[in-house]
C-alpha cells in the first residue's frame, strides 16, 4: 500500500467524522503532544550543580561573561551562586581557574598590569601592599577549612635611627566553612605564612581573628610560648590533644544513650611533663655460686729434735740443740691454706619515666534535663568516671549537672530543612500528578471516541431514512410493496436534494431521449 493511499484513507475517514468528533480528536492529539513534550523536557533537562558560591559581585560578573562566551548554560541563585550542568562542573572549574577566577573579591599583583609609566613612588608602594594583601588572602583561602580571608598589613616607613624604627604588623580575618574549625597548628601555620611573606614582619606582631571577632592567635615564639604554667607549645598541644580525646570519647558515649545535642562535655587535665631517670645496682645471692678465682698453699715439716715449747716469745723461739749422748725426739708439721673468690650476682636497672603523667583530672558534664527524666545521675556519673579514669585519691573532680538546653536555634534549623524538603516533595508530586492527569484525560477521550465509533459502525447497515418515516412506520403497518415504493421515493428525494445538478442533467437527458 502506497503512502498516498494511506493519506487518502485518512482523509476519507476524517471527512466522515462530524464536528464534535473532530474536536475530540484534535483535543486528544493536543493533550498527547503536551504530555510528550513535558515528559521529554523533564527527561532531558540537565541537573545543575554549584560551580561557585559566596562570590563577590565582580567575580560573579566575570564568570558569567566567560560562560556566555563559551556557550555554557548556567543558572544564577542570588548574586553569589552560579550553577552549571552537573556533567560540566569540573571541566568548567578548570577553564575558569585558567582565567584566574575567582579572585575572591581582592586584587593581587595584577594591579601592576593597570599602571602606567607615570606612577608615583607612593602609589607603587601602596599598590605593592594591596597586591601582597590580595595574594596572601587568596593563598590562605585555599585551605580546606577556610571559606574566605582578608589580610591587612602595615609596613612603616624606614627611619634613620634604629631605635625609632617601628615593627611591621598585620591582622588576618578568617571565615571558616560551616561545620569546620581551625586547629591551633593551622592558625600558627597561617601566622608563619604571612610572617615569611612580608619583610621585617615577626609572628608575634600578627593577630588572627574570625568573623565573630574571636581571637585565634596571640603573640608567639619559642621564647614566649609558656602559655600555661610554664608549658611549652609542644607540651600544651599534647595536653589539649589528651583533653580532646577524652571529650570525644565521653561525648560519643553519651550521644548513643541520650541522643545528639543532649549533652556537653569538657575535660581539663593537668599533666606532669617532668622526665625522671632512675639507676639501680642490685646484688642478689645465689644458691649455686660460680667460683671466680681459687688460691691454695701448703706447708709441711718432719724431722728429729726437741720441739720448741715454752712461753711464746723470743726464748721459746730460739732453737735448742740436743745434749751429747741424749736421744732426740721426732716431730712433723703440716699447714694448708685455701682461698676462693666467688662471682657476685649483680643487676643494673635504668628506668626512664616518660613525661605526661596525669597529675589531676577535672571532668564537667552538662546534660539536658529533658533527657535525664528516666536516667539516674549517679549511673551517668559512675559511667563517666570509669570511661575517663578519674581517681578521687589523686584529687580528680567529676561533676554531672542537669539543666534545660536552649534548642530554639536547632528547632529553627530543623523547620527550615523540613520546609525545603516539603517544597521539593510538593514539586515532585505536582510533576507526577500533571503527567497522570494528562494520561488519564487522553485515555478517557480515546475511550469515548472509540466507543462512539463502534456505535456508528453498528448502525451503518441500516438504511438511512428521515425521522418522520421511521415514526410513521411505527404507527401503521405497511405492506412490503408499499414499503419498497416509499423507500425508493425517499431515496430519490434525498439524491435530488444532495445532488440537484446531476439529477437535473439526468432528467434532461431522459426528456431528450423521449423526443
Amino acid at each position: 500500500m502506497a503512502i498516498t493511499d494511506v493519506f487518502k484513507q485518512i482523509q476519507t475517514a476524517w471527512g466522515k467524522l462530524n464536528l464534535n468528533q473532530k474536536l475530540i480528536i484534535g483535543l486528544t492529539v493536543l493533550i498527547l503532544l503536551i504530555a510528550v513534550i513535558s515528559l521529554s523536557y523533564w527527561a532531558v533537562r540537565p541537573s545543575y550543580s554549584v560551580l561557585f558560591s559566596e562570590l563577590s559581585s565582580d567575580d560573579a560578573a566575570s564568570i558569567v561573561s566567560m560562560l556566555k562566551e563559551q556557550n555554557v548554560s548556567y543558572r544564577l541563585k542570588g548574586n553569589s551562586v552560579i550553577e552549571v550542568p552537573s556533567n560540566m562542573v569540573y571541566e568548567t572549574r578548570l577553564q575558569v581557574a585558567a582565567e584566574g577566577l575567582p579572585k575572591g573579591g581582592v586584587i593581587g599583583f595584577e594591579i601592576f598590569d593597570q599602571g602606567g609609566l607615570s606612577v608615583s613612588e607612593f602609589t607603587q608602594k601602596l599598590n605593592y601592599r594591596r597586591g601582597l594583601e590580595g595574594e596572601l588572602s587568596r593563598t590562605i583561602s585555599q585551605l580546606s577549612e577556610i571559606q574566605g580571608a582578608r589580610v591587612h598589613i602595615v609596613i612603616p616607613e624606614p627611619s634613620l635611627y634604629e631605635e625609632e624604627e617601628k615593627p611591621a604588623t598585620a591582622s588576618i580575618v578568617l571565615k571558616t566553612k560551616a561545620g569546620s574549625s581551625l586547629s591551633q597548628n593551622k592558625v600558627q601555620g597561617v601566622v608563619h605564612l604571612v610572617a615569611s611573606s612580608v619583610e621585617g614582619l615577626k609572628p608575634e606582631n600578627i593577630t588572627v581573628l574570625d568573623t565573630s571577632g574571636a581571637l585565634l592567635s596571640e603573640a608567639t615564639g619559642d621564647s614566649e610560648t609558656s602559655l600555661q604554667a610554664g608549658l611549652t607549645k609542644t607540651q600544651l598541644e599534647s595536653q589539649m590533644a589528651y583533653e580532646n580525646k577524652l571529650e570525644k570519647s565521653v561525648q560519643s558515649m553519651l550521644e548513643k544513650v541520650l541522643g545528639i545535642n543532649k549533652s556537653v562535655v569538657r575535660v581539663s587535665a593537668e599533666l606532669d611533663f617532668t622526665q625522671k631517670q632512675t639507676e639501680s645496682e642490685i646484688y642478689e645471692p645465689s644458691d649455686d655460686p660460680v667460683i671466680r678465682s681459687e688460691q691454695a698453699s701448703k706447708e709441711k715439716y718432719s724431722g728429729e729434735g726437741a720441739s720448741s715449747s715454752g712461753v711464746p716469745g723470743v726464748d721459746s723461739n730460739v732453737s735448742t740443740y740436743p745434749s751429747t749422748g741424749t736421744e732426740g725426739t721426732s716431730s712433723s708439721y703440716s699447714k694448708t691454706d685455701t682461698t676462693k673468690n666467688y662471682e657476685v650476682t649483680k643487676r643494673l636497672e635504668h628506668e626512664i619515666e616518660p613525661p605526661g603523667e596525669i597529675k589531676r583530672l577535672s571532668v564537667a558534664v552538662i546534660i539536658d534535663s529533658t533527657a535525664m527524666e528516666k536516667i539516674q545521675t549517679e549511673v551517668i556519673k559512675n559511667t563517666i568516671a570509669a570511661a575517663t579514669g578519674t581517681d578521687e585519691e589523686r584529687g580528680d573532680v567529676l561533676t554531672v549537672s542537669s539543666v534545660p538546653f536552649d534548642t530554639s536555634w536547632a528547632e529553627k534549623e530543623t523547620k527550615e530543612i523540613e520546609a525545603f524538603q516539603r517544597q521539593e516533595l510538593y514539586k515532585n508530586i505536582g510533576k507526577i500528578a500533571a503527567v497522570v492527569i494528562l494520561i488519564a484525560v487522553a485515555a478517557f477521550v480515546l475511550f469515548r471516541l472509540l466507543s462512539g465509533k463502534k456505535k456508528e459502525e453498528g448502525f451503518e447497515f441500516l438504511p438511512k431514512q428521515p425521522l418522520g418515516i421511521s415514526l410513521a412506520a411505527k404507527e401503521e403497518e405497511l405492506t412490503p410493496e408499499e414499503m419498497e415504493k416509499r423507500e425508493v421515493k425517499e431515496e430519490v428525494k434525498r439524491i435530488a436534494k444532495e445532488k440537484p445538478g446531476e439529477v437535473a442533467q439526468m432528467l434532461k437527458s431522459w426528456l431528450t431521449s423521449k423526443e
